[in-house]
């Protein structure tokens, strides 16, 4: 590294490390890439599986249920339709199936010590 001895020189170093700074951002940024790039696959089968992922407050069936409407209604009926109704219909679907397991449990059709 040489001295710096007035304002001139001071602002090309200044220029010189900038471009430097942008230089190693844009190699990150496209490293960053190619790595999310690869690993894409790995997130698509990690987003699937984490449907299969039960709370701990949610009742087998309840759980089963939202299972089926993940896999069935979205993956399988709705596969070619809008992306409104793929977001909203399984939504409504998981709601109506967890109202009417609550139901069923105060009115004790349900048996949940099992779970």
């Amino acid at each position: 590294m040489t001295r710096i001895s007035n304002y001139e020189e001071l602002m090309a170093e200044r220029h010189r490390l900038e471009a430097l700074i942008r230089e190693h951002k844009t190699v990150i940024t496209t490293e960053a890439h190619a790595v999310k790039e690869k690993l894409s696959p790995i997130f698509a089968l990690l987003s699937f599986v984490g449907i299969f992922k039960r709370k701990p407050d949610q009742s087998l069936l309840q759980f089963g249920a939202d299972i089926g409407v993940e896999l069935l209604l979205r993956q399988k009926l709705l596969a070619k339709s809008n992306w409104v109704s793929r977001l909203v219909l399984p939504f409504l679907a998981k709601g109506v199936t967890s109202t009417v397991f609550d139901k069923l449990k105060k009115k004790k059709l349900l048996n949940t010590t099992a779970s």
